[in-house]
C-alpha cells in the first residue's frame, strides 16, 4: 500500500462539492486503553484529473488530524479534512410508521369515548323511564298488577347488567388504549431525539495521473472505545502446573458499529504526551505570619490559600487520572471445555508497545455489550505456597509463583481462580514482562490454620536517677496444617519502627540473623518464618520483644 503525500491547505480549495463517494467497508480496527483507530476501504474507478472523494457518516469526534489516506494507484493527494454536513428534516420510514399508528389509536380512543357516552345517556334514560312508571303523577296511577311489576323488574335488571358490563370491558378497552398511546409517544421522542441533523464526512482532493481503478484506505482515530485485561487463572493442584488465559474485554460508543472486522488490541498510550516534562524552578522561602489584625485577602477567606500559576498548574495536572473499567470473566466452571484450544492472538512485540491481532473476524456494535476475545494461553510449572499474617487476617492464603512463559507483556487486572475446576474467587494480577516469575494468588485455604494468642506480658520501671520504662509483649502462634500433602507456610508478623533515638525495641524471640534460623526480619521489621509441615502436623512457635523508652515520655502507637 502506497501512502499518499498530505498537504493541509489553508481554505484554499473548496471542499463542499464531490463528484466520487467511496464510503467502502470498515475493514480493521486497532484499539487502545482510551480510542481506537479505524480503517475503511474502497475502490475507485477515476479518470486523469483532480477528483474530490467523500467519505460520509464518520463518527462526530473523530480526530482530524489523526486522518490518514494511503492507495495502491497513481494518485496525489491534495488536501484532505474532516467537513459537517446538515441535513435536511425528512420524515423517514419508522416516523411515518409510529405516527400513524399512534393516529389509528387515537381514533379508537375517540371511538371509545363516544360509546361510553352512548352508554351513560341510555343509563339516565333508563332510570328516567323507571322513575315514571314508579312514581304516581297527577292523573295516572301506578301500576298494581304483579306480574306487570315482575316484568319491569326484569328488563330493568337485564338492561342495567348488559350496560354495567359493556361500560366495564370499554374501560379496560381505554385503559389499554391509553398505554399503546403513551408507548408510540416515548417511541417517537427517541425517534426525533436520535434522528440525524448533521453529518460528519471526510473529503480528500487527489489528483488522479492517470485513469484506472483506485484502491483507498481511510485511517482515523475516534475516542470512545477501549479494552481491559482479564484472566483465568486455573491451578492443577495435583500436577502442580497452573494455566493463564489473558483475554480482554473490548467496549465501543463511537457511533459506528464494526462488523466483521480484523481487530487489534494495542497497549500503546497515544493519550500521553510523547515529550517528557520539564522541569520547572523550585523556590523556596521564608514564611512570615500575617499580623493578627490585617484583614485576610478575599481569596485566601474563600479557599484557604492562593496558588501561585505554576503551582496551580501542577495542582490540577496532578489531579487527573486515567481509569479503566475492568470485568471478571463469568464465574461458571469451564473444565469441561478444558481439552478444547483456543483461539489466540498474533502477537506484534515493538519498540514501546505490544500489539495483538485477533484471528478471527468480530463484531462490535456501538453501545452494546463488552466483547470477550482470548489473547494469549499458556501453561507453567507452580511453586505453591502457604502465607498467613494473622496480625490483619484470621485466614491463611494459598499462591503460587510461575514465569510468563511468553513474548507478551501482562497487563495488571483482575482474574476468576479456579483450583482443581472449582471457582473459588477473584484476584489481581501484576504487570508482569515476557519470562520474568510472578505470584498468582489463588484465595483462602481453610485447612491450614494459624493462630495468634497474645501471653501476659511484663512491665517494669528501671533505673535510679532517669528512669525507662520497660514493656515485654509475648505472642505464641498455634498453626495446624489439615490437609493430606506437605505445604510450605511463610508467617508474617512485625516489630514496632522507633522514630526517636529514645524508644528501643528488642527482638528476643525468635533468633534472626544466625544460619539454620527459621526467621528473617528486614529494613521494615517485619518478620517472615518460613516452615515446611507434614500433612496432618500441629506446631507451636513464640515471638516476644521488649520495647524500652523514658517514663516521662508519652509514646504513640504501642
Amino acid at each position: 500500500m502506497k501512502a499518499l503525500f498530505c498537504l493541509f491547505l489553508a481554505g484554499t480549495l473548496s471542499l463542499n462539492a464531490a463528484d466520487k463517494t467511496a464510503n467502502g467497508t470498515i475493514a480493521g480496527v486497532t484499539v487502545f486503553g482510551d480510542r481506537a483507530e479505524v480503517t475503511r476501504e474502497a475502490t475507485l474507478d477515476l479518470e486523469a484529473g483532480t477528483h474530490h472523494i467523500r467519505f460520509e457518516g464518520l463518527p462526530a469526534n473523530t480526530d482530524r488530524q489523526s486522518l490518514q489516506l494511503q492507495c495502491d494507484g497513481p494518485l496525489v493527494l491534495q488536501d484532505i479534512r474532516l467537513v459537517t454536513t446538515y441535513l435536511e428534516e425528512v420524515a423517514n420510514e419508522q416516523s411515518r410508521a409510529l405516527f400513524k399508528q399512534l393516529n389509528a389509536l387515537k381514533l379508537d380512543r375517540r371511538r371509545n369515548e363516544l360509546a361510553t357516552a352512548r352508554i351513560e345517556q341510555e343509563i339516565k334514560a333508563l332510570q328516567s323511564i323507571w322513575k315514571g312508571v314508579t312514581t304516581p303523577t297527577d292523573g295516572a296511577a301506578v301500576a298494581t298488577d304483579p306480574e306487570q311489576w315482575a316484568g319491569l323488574l326484569e328488563m330493568q335488571s337485564k338492561r342495567s347488567a348488559a350496560l354495567d358490563q359493556q361500560g366495564l370491558e370499554l374501560e379496560v378497552q381505554r385503559k389499554e388504549l391509553d398505554a399503546n398511546i403513551r408507548e408510540l409517544e416515548q417511541q417517537i421522542q427517541k425517534v426525533r431525539a436520535t434522528q440525524q441533523r448533521s453529518r460528519t464526512d471526510v473529503v480528500a482532493v487527489v489528483e488522479a495521473r492517470q485513469s484506472g481503478p483506485a484502491d483507498l484506505q481511510l485511517t482515523y482515530q475516534t475516542p470512545g472505545a477501549s479494552w481491559s485485561p482479564t484472566y483465568q487463572v486455573r491451578a492443577d493442584s495435583q500436577g502442580g502446573n497452573v494455566e493463564i488465559v489473558y483475554r480482554a474485554n473490548v467496549r465501543q460508543s463511537t457511533g459506528e458499529d464494526w462488523t466483521d472486522v480484523a481487530l487489534s488490541l494495542s497497549t500503546a498510550q497515544p493519550h500521553i504526551d510523547g515529550r517528557e516534562p520539564e522541569l520547572r524552578p523550585w523556590w523556596i522561602a521564608e514564611v512570615k505570619p500575617m499580623p493578627v489584625s490585617a484583614p485576610a485577602p478575599q481569596e485566601s477567606r474563600a479557599r484557604g490559600y492562593a496558588l501561585a500559576a505554576d503551582e496551580a498548574d501542577y495542582y490540577i495536572e496532578g489531579k487527573k487520572a486515567i481509569s479503566g473499567e475492568v470485568d471478571f470473566l463469568g464465574t461458571k466452571d469451564f473444565t469441561k471445555f478444558g481439552g478444547m484450544e483456543v483461539s489466540k492472538a498474533v502477537i506484534q512485540q515493538g519498540l514501546i508497545a505490544t500489539k495483538f491481532d485477533v484471528p478471527a473476524k468480530v463484531t462490535v456494535a456501538t453501545s452494546a455489550e463488552r466483547v470477550v476475545c482470548t489473547i494469549l494461553q499458556f501453561n507453567s510449572a507452580a511453586d505453591y505456597r502457604h502465607t498467613a499474617v494473622p496480625k490483619l487476617s484470621p485466614y491463611t492464603y494459598l499462591k503460587a509463583e510461575i514465569a510468563n512463559a511468553t513474548n507478551a507483556q501482562l497487563l495488571p487486572g483482575q482474574g476468576s481462580i479456579f483450583i482443581d475446576g472449582n471457582f473459588v474467587g477473584k484476584a489481581d494480577l501484576d504487570l508482569v514482562a515476557p519470562g520474568e516469575k510472578f505470584w498468582v494468588y489463588l484465595g483462602v485455604d481453610p485447612a491450614v490454620t494459624v493462630e495468634r494468642n497474645k501471653l501476659q506480658g511484663k512491665d517494669s520501671t528501671e533505673g535510679i536517677f532517669n528512669k525507662t520504662k520497660r514493656m515485654v509483649t509475648s505472642y505464641e502462634f498455634v498453626i495446624k496444617n489439615q490437609r493430606q500433602q506437605p505445604i510450605q507456610l511463610s508467617l508474617w508478623d512485625q516489630l514496632p519502627m522507633a522514630s526517636n533515638e529514645d524508644i528501643e525495641v528488642e527482638l528476643l524471640v525468635p533468633e534472626v540473623g544466625k544460619r539454620g534460623a527459621i526467621a528473617t526480619i528486614d529494613d521494615q521489621k517485619r518478620l517472615e518464618w518460613k516452615f515446611s509441615l507434614k500433612p496432618g502436623q500441629d506446631l507451636k512457635t513464640p515471638l516476644s520483644y521488649t520495647i524500652q523508652y523514658p517514663q516521662d515520655m508519652l509514646v504513640s502507637g504501642l
